[in-house]
């Protein structure tokens, strides 16, 4: 018969694979789990709250409420009331009555 060492889960049926001291590889879980979840969480919501502004939306806002704010010092309207230069506007002809 062959002396072999039973496999380790026979010994500790919550074997993790950290040690085979059942208290050592408990504890190794435990905190190997605890860090890698905290760095997982704290630098993937730093990642994610320092990437670019996406689409460059908030530049957007910023810059819409920066030209009304220069427009109100002005005393000019938010929207000219022609918006478009009625000159530089290609209007098609008239459509005849039938």
């Amino acid at each position: 018969m062959s002396s072999a060492a039973p496999p380790l889960y026979h010994q500790n049926p919550d074997y993790h694979g950290f040690s085979t001291d059942p208290v050592v590889d408990e504890w190794n879980m435990r905190v190997g789990f605890f860090f890698g979840v905290s760095v997982a969480l704290v630098i993937g919501g730093t990642f994610i709250h320092y990437l670019p502004d996406h689409g460059m939306r908030q530049w957007a806002r910023r810059e819409a409420e920066r030209v009304i704010q220069l427009k109100e010092q002005e005393g000019l309207p938010l929207i000219d009331q022609n918006y478009y230069d009625p000159n530089k506007l290609v209007l098609t002809a008239a459509a005849e009555d039938e």
